[in-house]
């Protein structure tokens, strides 16, 4: 599949960009006072042994493309080119969770390029007046899906003002009955221990 998507969020008002709604009130953009992970992440975590350093950060709104790139290509979070078919290394990755049951879920991995990414200012320099306007750039070349693992203490979130806690059960029984959702997941020790929907406010 190739395609290039923009979700409907908040306005970035420093590059004067509008929010892909056709009208209506626009909400500042949250910044995230952190990236992300990358593909060299450093811990956002207690230094205990084994903690997960790749976690969401506590009590804001995650938005990993409003923070500069660790990635060549651009991309935010860990990027899109794990290297890997069936599963994810360790990391933060963007996709589409499109099936669950209660160990697994099926997911589809997105590239999402980071505001102020050279991919990411062609498609604003490529917009024209009265289009909908490109918040996020993201593309999936690549229809493979992943089955991977959940930890048995997983957390899922919601994307509001801030971040709000999703009970996980009923979060998995909606997309094993087909809502799929695109999402933030974190991967640590081969397992999902977070899944963090995208913002859309």
């Amino acid at each position: 599949m190739n395609r290039v998507a923009c979700a409907v969020v908040v306005a970035l008002l420093a590059a004067g960009i509008a929010a892909c709604e056709p009208s209506g009130e626009r909400t500042p953009w949250p910044v995230a006072g952190e990236s992300g992970a990358s593909e060299s992440p450093q811990p956002t975590a207690p230094s205990d042994v084994g903690a997960a350093v790749h976690v969401r950060p506590p009590g804001e709104t995650y938005v990993p493309e409003s923070a500069p790139s660790s990635n060549k290509d651009g991309t935010a979070g860990s990027g899109c080119t794990p290297g890997t078919r069936g599963s994810l290394p360790d990391g933060v990755w963007r996709g589409l969770i499109t099936d669950a049951d209660a160990a697994n879920v099926e997911f589809d991995l997105l590239c999402s390029w980071t505001f102020d990414s050279e991919r990411f200012l062609k498609e604003i320099a490529q917009h024209e007046p009265g289009e909908p306007a490109v918040i996020y750039v993201t593309r999936n070349d690549n229809p493979a899906k992943r089955s991977l693992p959940l930890a048995p203490d997983l957390a899922a979130w919601r994307q509001r003002a801030g971040p709000e806690p999703i009970d996980v059960d009923d979060f998995l029984a909606e997309r094993s009955a087909g809502a799929w959702t695109e999402a933030w997941v974190f991967v640590n020790g081969g397992v999902v221990t977070e899944i963090s929907e995208v913002y859309v406010p």
